[in-house]
């Protein structure tokens, strides 16, 4: 990506960016955003949300990486806080019932968490995972609709970026 989209990115979300341009042992994000300037409106929109999310619930969401992959977008992240209450108390018991035998048991604890209540986790999850299936269907050199490209590098790109990349 253009230093200038990326430089709006970390301008617009700093705590989410907070790690841009950061030591290499400590951050992917050193690197900067790792794919095409296409992918720009989705990656903002991301932002947007994963900004506004991070707001609204009091927990800091910081990126480790955001790249292309297998013609895909990859947005690795970490939070500052734990397991809510909750959450640590529904770890405990499922460690308990599991050292107890308890597999099946656990299993359907799970199940009735899963239908009852969401981690704040499980939420960012696809907040990031809505934005990594449009990537897959949107052109990563101009933004346009596109699809994955079978030769060499996999990357998702609209018909006229294709025969452009052929020709090269």
């Amino acid at each position: 990506m253009k230093k200038e989209l990326e430089l709006k990115l970390v301008e617009c979300y700093p705590s989410l960016y907070k790690d841009y341009g950061g030591d290499p042992v400590h951050t992917c994000m050193h690197w900067g955003f790792e794919c095409g300037d296409g992918w720009f409106n989705l990656i903002f929109l991301l932002s947007y949300e994963l900004d506004l999310f991070s707001k609204t619930y009091k927990i800091g969401i910081t990126a480790d990486q955001v790249k292309q992959k297998f013609g895909y977008l990859r947005f690795y992240y970490h939070t500052d806080k734990g397991l809510s209450w909750f959450e640590s108390k529904i770890f405990k018991t499922k460690t308990f019932l599991y050292r107890k035998g308890c597999g099946k048991l656990v299993n359907k604890l799970s199940d009735f968490r899963r239908m009852i209540y969401k981690t704040k986790i499980e939420r960012i999850n696809e907040i990031i995972e809505k934005y990594e299936v449009k990537s897959g269907k949107t052109c990563e050199s101009c933004g346009d609709p596109g699809k994955p490209t079978s030769k060499g590098w996999i990357r998702v790109l609209c018909d006229k970026c294709n025969k452009e990349r052929m020709e090269k």
